[in-house]
C-alpha cells in the first residue's frame, strides 16, 4: 500500500480491547497528545517522528509521542484519536485503508461496554 508522507501508518499498537485484531491503520494529518494522568496510550508515532507546526511552518522531530488515547472516568470513556479523517470514505486513508473500519467499530464497542 502506498501511504502518502503526510499519512501516519501504524502497525504497532498497545494491547486494548480497541486495538484488538488490528494490524495496520492509516491515519491521516494527524496530531499528537500531552497526557494527564489516569489516560492510557493505545498507539504512538515512531523515533523518527517528525512535526510540522502550522504556526510558522517549522519541522521538528518529536520522537515517540501519543496519536491515540482513551482513558475511563466515573461510569463512562473516553477515547481520543488524532485524526478525524481516517473516518472519511477513502481507499487510500479512511474507513476503506488498512484496518481502519475495525478499529471505528472496536471503539464504538467499546465505548458502550459491549463485548
Amino acid at each position: 500500500m502506498l501511504v502518502k508522507k503526510n499519512n501516519i501508518l501504524i502497525t504497532d499498537l498497545f494491547t486494548h480491547p480497541i486495538t484488538k485484531g488490528i494490524t495496520e491503520l492509516v491515519l491521516p494529518d494527524c496530531t499528537f497528545f500531552t497526557l494527564e494522568e489516569d489516560t492510557e496510550d493505545l498507539m504512538l508515532t515512531s523515533e523518527k517522528a517528525e512535526f510540522k507546526y502550522f504556526e510558522d511552518d517549522v519541522v521538528d522531530e518529536i520522537g515517540p509521542v501519543p496519536i491515540c488515547v482513551a482513558s475511563e472516568f466515573y461510569s463512562g470513556r473516553c477515547v481520543t484519536v488524532g485524526s478525524s479523517s481516517f473516518l472519511l470514505e477513502d481507499q487510500d486513508f479512511g474507513l476503506d485503508a488498512g484496518d481502519n473500519l475495525k478499529f471505528l467499530k472496536n471503539i464504538l464497542k467499546w465505548l458502550t461496554f459491549e463485548k
